[in-house]
């Protein structure tokens, strides 16, 4: 190549003819001096080579092969900027984009060729400087050398500033963008410290890798994606202007040629240049076609530019990841030829340059420090950076690419023009070149100054960022320019921005009313106007102040949409940016969700626009409609980026899956839109739309369905699928999906057995009342008519206590229901009291309530001491309520006493309302006040929410700080009173309390120098036992306990513990440990301190059954006596030991239902046991934890005795075990139901379970109706019948038979009640199918088909019922519209239900109570420009009484 090179055999046959005749030109000179050509250069002493001879040399910088520094002239010239190609071919068309991306290709193949005969012909020239001295002399050296040093400190800023960007994009704006930026100088400034160019390019092979496979991420990403609508156009008609400008950017692409002077001068062999040149053009001239024709193909003529705006955030940060290598090493070449000029002026001619010394080191890293810090405070304290770097590429870039390669023809080939034809061709062709670089220089210049005038007059900054973007050496000028145009925009509405959030926070704060927030806003707006999106911000921030949801927000963006101050796009487009952070954290804290940082805000937003569209108010003009399109669109990328690979996710997406389709579903009704789906934006829609009703079909079918005929109607289908078409667009679905469109749906009514059904149903077994998502269910239900929903399930509370009383269902379960109603119901109607204005207060509700409930159940003072009356039993229940309201400031207390109708006989507690943190510090300083507040969980005086609070958080701390001694103290007292546990419940899930009780039991960790190993015991023991005890309560599963891990112990006990092994079975060290226990308990007859040492408790726990198993083998085998056996199991009821007992006695269980009878292995068994369960005597402590156990095991271990007993029935040594049992056994808070009930459920008249169920729904509808006439009590019902009935017959039975009555009542014409009803039995929760979503058992397996699932079944099958049985049809579609309009706006989030509310309600104790407010508690801090902007209203009284604080919620100081 060499050889060619010097003769001119190259492709580029002008330019090698010009090549032979310098070389030979040049050579001649060398060979003769009286012939040479090369004149002395001046200012470096005639020294011709700026390295000199490197023989012996320790620093030696000639030594880059031809390929090596090829990869330096790629890393240097290929950067993300080729992401900005394919806007290129969607601004002009392909065809003419292809042509101009491979010629001007050529074209600059040709200057870097020019370049290096330039630099053969004058082999001094390391620089642009030392080639202006060759041509212009001393002032050419000066200026050519400022130029490309000013140029090449400008370019290393900007991969300062683009490498905060990356930092910020990756970390979502983690840290301070200056720290970034320190940082991306430091990675620079370390890499530039190599000194020879060899170093570097092992760094540029990384950056080509680095940049391909970014590339090739961005092109799959855009591909899988199709972001755009797909279409390509040939060719683009488009103005001069724009034309250009995209001319410009291909031109830009090709921009590195300043550093060649540099990479030649450290080639091995000069002449192998062109071999280097051949490929880096080959290379990035390939990459740049390939990259902007894939791109474009799949992205459209809607492309973003930079090519990454058209793709998802995952896809953008994975590719930016990437790119990291390339977004320093890129700086870093450009770096180090800066410093390489510098270095090389200094010591040029001098032994420095190749000694490695640390002077000369420190020299050159001295330079390298002083260049980087130039360049960082640059990018990052000059406010108009990305201006001035667009100006100085203008300048200088379009020059050293292009117009000075022609100048540097012209100058060796001075004289020469017309010698030959080739000569003139040549000629011409520079002198084009020269002409080209100073256009470019010129217009892009131009360029730079409109889009100055147009940042600093207009918002617009679409025209800035082209304009701006393309005068970039590289992407990085063009995506600096971006966000540093919108953090300016951010800085000018910054103190606007200001304004309104402290408004927004007043009048949140102070509740203000929707005509007075009106008035307000337009005052405001007048003084401060703010673009809407901006104003949508500024609420939304409230709620990230305070990380709560507060409904009030909704009302305040319905205000604003009435005002016209916003618009749908603009709430959509806000909201996205809100929501899309909740999902980065929902990813990455999913387990540690807070109740109000799921997505209920969002849904309940959602379901607003939806109504603003469904009344026609919204899309106003086409425009809008086409922003809310475009938004939309965002919406279901996101749902769709975030579903897939993130299945945990689902808990928060499900829910606004419904809503956001429930909100296109309207928008599909629209004629606007439906204009622009069939036009503008078809395509784009064609491509997500199909995969969003695919999410939403494995949720909600009818919606679903609902989408897919909006889709068939707008052929919202990609072109790939035309062949399809015919397929998908099928009559008969089409047809049956027209059918369900038909079926008019009847009034909605809210009855009073809805609410009943559900509080029945969430408190007949484990509590299931988790605040956030039965929140958003009731406001979704009653569409935020507070009033009566407080009204209403005020009501159902005492309703559902005096069914108890009339049921006589068992005492623990009524003072659930009392602590529900005293305990749980006030802090929820605090929740709700924010939406409540005068004169609809509580107080006014609890009136209304009040006037409802059963007399006879809640009779006042003077009826119950009656002596002819005796049935008022709950007679308490009412003023207990009313104290509690009273405690939690929802009314005053001297209302009580006119609500009650009596005279009050209790009064508020004496230390008032316990507030969590308080109490919290009290059980810290004193642990024996943890033990009193666990007994204060009884009293029903409205505490039990803080006590309950407390507890959790405490036992959290005492988990994380292994204090188990303490822990053992509290797990003991809850193990002791289930009832606590129970009222605990109803503030928490067992998943939170439990959890890092298993983790503790699964790490408890004994320690070496441990003294005394019984307390170890002791304290395992108590945490374990409560665990147990709470698991058998609410018969718990896995998931509910929260432990997973193979290895958990807690896991292992569940499946193993009760279960014995054979000696085989056991492992070395299990065989040594049981033998030193058998001998303990049986031989020396003592526990001691040295054999506890050798066993940790998880490890005895684990052999206790097998322990019992040799135990009685060796009784029956007469190795023991039966005296030796008891006595040796009575030490097992030790404090320490007995919690061990709960697999053992399990064991039991399971043993005496497989023996066969034989009477001398039943009477060791019996014996053991009764040794076990009627000690001869035992201590208090011990026969209080000998009750817990019993209370887990009782009523497994009963059901094998009364299985023994009745096939041996002359036993006479079993009823004393039996009436043991019967006194610990408790009740499971469960939702199975005794055989009792079942047989009289199953023995109803007309048709076993099936007629009672439909006697309760016929009661229940009767009910329903003459609730609202008269005083009605409540009908006898329990949900356990439904469940029951659903596990026997399953759900497509039971719903057939609701289907059936709901018929009946039809013909009554009660179809609406009845409707209600139905759709209330379906909706209710239970432990299996919890169909109000939660995520209490969202892990849990689905055990059988729900009635919902059956419900949407049906609904799939109407159409073709509706041929044989049309109003069977019709109810079935109106029954499902109804369930799915009451659950798709409830949320599915993980809710850690501890909802001690007072952090979420916004102070509402003040707020409620008439309290003083300060102001700067209102709005953060004085604030003169609110206050200024209120006082220009002083003719507007309603903005007098929200300035003066007197308005209907109190004086505000």
């Amino acid at each position: 190549m060499a050889t060619n090179y010097r003769t001119g055999d190259t492709p580029l046959d002008g330019a090698n003819v010009e090549q032979k005749d310098s070389y030979e030109s040049t050579m001649e000179g060398q060979n003769d001096p009286e012939k040479r050509t090369v004149r002395p250069t001046r200012g470096y002493k005639g020294k011709e080579d700026p390295f000199g001879d490197e023989t012996n040399a320790e620093v030696k910088y000639k030594t880059m092969k031809w390929w090596q520094a090829g990869m330096i002239m790629i890393a240097e010239t290929i950067s993300l900027g080729i992401l900005s190609l394919p806007s290129v071919l969607a601004a002009i068309g392909i065809v003419p984009g292809v042509i101009l991306i491979a010629g001007l290709g050529l074209l600059a193949t040709y200057t870097g060729f020019v370049i290096g005969q330039f630099k053969l012909r004058y082999p001094h020239v390391h620089n642009m400087a030392d080639a202006g001295d060759v041509m212009f002399g001393a002032f050419g050296r000066e200026f050519f050398g400022a130029a490309q040093i000013l140029f090449l400190v400008f370019v290393m800023g900007s991969h300062i500033l683009t490498f905060s960007i990356m930092l910020n994009t990756l970390t979502d704006h983690g840290a301070c963008t200056i720290a970034f930026g320190i940082v991306g100088m430091i990675v620079c400034l370390i890499c530039t410290l190599p000194r020879t160019l060899l170093n570097v390019s092992y760094m540029a092979i990384v950056s080509f890798i680095s940049i391909f496979a970014a590339l090739m991420i961005t092109m799959v990403g855009v591909g899988v994606e199709r972001p755009g609508n797909g279409h390509v156009d040939a060719t683009v008609p488009t103005s001069l202007y724009q034309g250009f400008l995209a001319v410009t950017d291909i031109i830009f692409a090709y921009a590195g040629h300043v550093a060649f002077f540099s990479f030649i001068s450290e080639f091995r062999k000069p002449e192998e240049y062109p071999k280097a040149l051949f490929l880096l053009q080959g290379v990035d001239t390939c990459m740049y076609i390939i990259a902007a024709v894939v791109i474009y193909r799949y992205a459209g003529n809607s492309v973003a530019s930079p090519a990454l705006g058209s793709t998802s955030p995952v896809v953008r940060k994975v590719a930016y990841g990437i790119a990291i290598p390339t977004i320093i090493v890129a700086g870093v070449i450009n770096g180090h030829v800066a410093a390489k000029y510098i270095y090389v002026r200094l010591f040029r001619g001098t032994d420095r340059m190749s000694r490695r010394t640390w002077g000369s080191f420190g020299v050159w890293a001295l330079i390298v420090l002083i260049l980087w810090i130039v360049a960082w405070i640059l990018a990052e304290a000059i406010p108009v950076f990305n201006d001035l770097l667009s100006l100085i590429s203008a300048l200088f870039a379009s020059w050293f690419t292009y117009g000075l390669s022609g100048v540097f023809w012209l100058y060796m080939n001075k004289g020469k023009y017309t010698s030959s034809s080739r000569k003139m061709f040549l000629t011409g062709l520079n002198v084009v070149i020269f002409c080209i670089g100073a256009t470019i220089c010129s217009n892009t210049e131009a360029n730079v100054d409109i889009s100055s005038a147009l940042l600093s007059t207009t918002n617009n900054y679409a025209d800035t960022r082209i304009a701006s973007g393309t005068t970039a050496l590289h992407f990085v000028s063009c995506f600096g320019s971006v966000i540093e145009d919108e953090d300016h925009l951010d800085n000018m509405t910054e103190s606007l921005m200001k304004e309104w959030q402290a408004f927004f926070a007043a009048s949140l704060r102070q509740r203000v009313d929707p005509p007075t927030f009106q008035r307000l806003v337009n005052t405001l707006y007048n003084k401060h106007p703010l673009p809407g999106r901006f104003i949508v911000e500024a609420l939304i921030k409230q709620r990230r102040k305070k990380n709560a949801f507060d409904p009030r927000m909704v009302l305040c963006i319905e205000d604003l949409l009435h005002l016209g101050r916003v618009d749908v796009a603009d709430v959509l487009s806000s909201l996205i940016r809100s929501f899309e952070g909740e999902l980065r954290v929902a990813q990455d804290n999913l387990d540690t969700l807070s109740p109000g940082s799921g997505p209920s805000f969002e849904i309940a937003v959602l379901q607003s626009l939806t109504t603003e569209i469904l009344e026609g108010r919204r899309p106003q003009t086409r425009e809008e409609a086409a922003l809310v399109l475009r938004s939309l669109l965002h919406w279901i990328a996101l749902h769709r980026d975030y579903s897939n690979g993130a299945k945990d996710l689902s808990k928060v997406l499900y829910s606004t899956w419904e809503a956001l389709g429930l909100l296109v579903a309207e928008l599909g009704n629209s004629v606007i839109i439906g204009e622009l789906l069939r036009n503008d934006i078809k395509r784009a829609f064609s491509h997500s739309f199909p995969s969003f009703i695919d999410l939403l079909g494995q949720r909600n079918i009818q919606l679903a369905n609902t989408l897919d005929f909006i889709q068939k109607q707008a052929g919202l289908y990609d072109d790939i699928d035309d062949a399809l078409r015919t397929n998908l667009l099928d009559a008969a679905e089409l047809e049956a999906l027209s059918f369900q469109q038909s079926v008019p749906d009847n009034p909605v009514v809210f009855t009073r057995a809805s609410l009943y059904i559900l509080l029945n149903a969430m408190l007949i077994g484990r509590p299931l009342f988790d605040e956030t998502p039965v929140l958003e269910y009731l406001l979704a239900r009653y569409r935020s008519d507070s009033t009566s929903l407080v009204t209403d399930l005020i009501t159902a509370s005492f309703d559902v206590l005096a069914n108890a009383m009339y049921r006589n269902e068992p005492n623990d379960f009524i003072f659930l229901l009392r602590s529900f109603l005293v305990s749980r119901l006030p802090v929820f109607l605090s929740v709700l009291a924010v939406e409540l204005f005068p004169p609809m207060t509580v107080e006014y509700c609890i009136t209304q309530a009040l006037n409802h409930v059963d007399p006879a159940a809640f009779q006042s003072f003077t009826q119950m001491f009656d002596p002819l009356d005796s049935s008022g039993m709950l007679s308490e229940a009412r003023q207990e309520f009313l104290f509690a309201c009273a405690l939690h400031k929802l009314i005053p207390e001297q209302s009580i006493e006119r609500l009650l109708g009596d005279v009050p006989m209790q009064s508020l507690p004496e230390a008032g309302k316990y507030v969590k943190e308080d109490l919290v510090a009290q059980c810290t300083t004193n642990p024996v006040r943890i033990e009193e507040l666990i007994g204060e969980l009884e009293n029903l005086e409205g505490n039990a929410g803080e006590i309950a609070g407390a507890l959790v958080e405490i036992i959290h701390s005492l988990c994380a700080s292994k204090d188990t001694m303490t822990l053992k103290s509290v797990c003991g007292a809850l193990s002791r009173r289930i009832q606590a546990l129970d009222v605990i419940m109803l503030f928490t899930r067992p998943f939170t309390l439990l959890q890092p009780l298993c983790q503790l039991l699964d790490n408890w960790i004994v320690e070496e120098d441990q003294g005394e190993h019984q307390p170890v015991y002791d304290e395992f023991g108590g945490v374990f036992l409560l665990v147990f005890v709470t698991r058998y309560r609410y018969d718990l599963q896995q998931h509910d306990l929260g432990v997973s891990e193979p290895g958990s112990f807690v896991l292992k006990y569940l499946h193993d513990g009760s279960s014995s092994r054979s000696l085989d079975d056991l492992t070395s060290e299990e065989h040594q440990q049981l033998g030193a226990w058998i001998r303990g308990l049986f031989e020396t007859e003592a526990i001691t301190n040295e054999l506890i040492s050798t066993c940790k408790p998880q490890e005895f726990y684990m052999l206790v059954a097998t322990l019992f198993k040799q135990s009685l083998a060796a009784c029956q085998a007469g190795v023991l006596t039966l005296d030796v056996l008891k006595s040796g199991f009575e030490y097992l009821l030790e404090p320490f030991l007995l919690p061990s007992l709960v697999g053992g006695l399990a064991w039991f269980t399971q043993t005496i239902w497989e023996m066969n009878g034989e009477s001398k292995e039943m009477d060791n068994t019996l014996s053991a046991l009764q040794a076990l369960l009627k000690p001869n005597s035992m201590s208090g402590e011990s026969s209080a934890i000998h009750g817990a156990v019993l209370s887990v095991i009782a009523r497994p271990l009963e059901h094998s005795l009364v299985h023994i007993q009745r096939h041996q029935p002359w036993r006479q040594d079993i009823d004393p075990l039996l009436n043991v049992l019967k006194m610990h056994s408790q009740t499971q808070r469960h939702d199975a139901t005794s055989p009792p009930e079942l047989d009289a459920w199953a023995s109803t008249t007309g048709g076993g379970l099936s007629a009672a169920v439909r006697h309760s729904f016929r009661a229940l509808t009767n009910w329903g109706l003459a609730a609202s006439l008269d005083l009605a009590p409540p009908p006898s019902y329990s949900h356990r019948l439904l469940l029951v009935v659903l596990r026997i017959l399953g759900a497509e039975a039971v719903l057939q038979i609701i289907l059936d009555e709901i018929m009946n009542q039809e013909a009554g014409s009660f179809e609406d009640i009845a409707l209600d009803v139905a759709a209330a039995l379906i909706c209710a929760p239970n432990g299996a199918n919890p169909a109000i979503a939660n995520s209490i058992l969202s892990d849990a397996p689905k055990r059988q088909l729900s009635l919902r699932d059956a419900l949407q079944l049906a609904y799939a099958d109407a159409f073709k019922l509706s041929k044989s049985n049309p109003y069977r049809a019709a109810s079935t579609v109106r029954l499902c519209r109804r369930v799915e309009g009451q659950l798709q706006m409830v949320g599915n989030q993980t809710a850690n239900v501890v909802p001690v509310v007072d952090d979420m309600m916004l102070d509402l104790g003040a707020v409620a109570g008439g309290g003083p407010i300060s102001v700067s508690s209102v709005v953060g801090g004085p604030h003169t420009d609110i206050n200024d902007v209120l006082a220009e209203a002083e003719t507007d009284i309603a903005v007098q009484e929200f300035l003066t604080g007197t308005n209907a919620f109190g004086d505000i100081s």
